[in-house]
């Protein structure tokens, strides 16, 4: 059985909520918000899909391990990004993915003399958490992903334009929440073509 599926029980189990005093719906809630941030980084350095769904899987998985409380969402988020280039091959140096998180978490306009010291500090952080994230992932970093039985079955299924786009819509944003741990990514796949086809049923407003 694969490692990285857990049952809904297990959930609670986690270091988050075991030992950090979340709720359920507050873990979820900074997953959200990681994974959100990881694909803003990635939308900025034009990440590939793939790249970026792999980013938030190890970000999925590390705090399965790990606490909120105990390690920084946006360090290890950043983390999970430069992991997953270097893992894709869709490599991307370390100063533009440290570049980019500042810009997500400060904004543009922010031009604090503590710039430098917030850039190297984030740098180094992402370094020393890589070395944590490759640990926690046990060296499990081939990836499968829903992207391919999703093709594939819209393939099957001779689906239309909004259909298969709206399937990918789904599916991109079902990568922010922790379903990778619970479901085989052949039914993520197969849920985002569902309610593709659901989304065509209901009437536009």
């Amino acid at each position: 059985m694969d490692q990285w599926i857990f049952t809904p029980e297990e959930l609670y189990q986690f270091p988050s909520i075991t030992y950090g005093g979340m709720s359920l719906e507050e873990e979820w809630l900074r997953r959200l918000t990681g994974c959100i941030l990881i694909q803003a980084i990635g939308a900025r350095l034009e990440v590939p899909l793939p790249t970026l769904a792999t980013a938030m899987t190890f970000f999925h998985r590390f705090f399965t391990q790990h606490s909120f409380v105990h390690y920084r969402l946006e360090v290890v988020a950043a983390c999970c990004l430069y992991f997953a280039c270097k893992v894709e091959e869709s490599f991307r140096n370390i100063n533009d993915v440290v570049g980019s998180t500042m810009l997500n978490i400060l904004g543009p306009n922010n031009h604090s003399e503590d710039h430098a010291k917030l850039f190297h500090s984030l740098r180094e952080g992402i370094l020393q958490y890589e070395m944590i994230l490759v640990e926690t992932l046990c060296f499990d970093i081939a990836l499968n992903h829903p992207y391919t039985p999703l093709i594939d079955m819209l393939a099957q299924t001779e689906a239309d334009e909004s259909v298969a786009h709206s399937a990918l819509a789904f599916l991109n944003d079902s990568m922010r929440l922790p379903l990778c741990l619970l479901y085989d990514p052949k039914l993520i796949a197969a849920a985002c073509i569902c309610l593709a086809y659901r989304d065509q049923l209901i009437p536009q407003t």
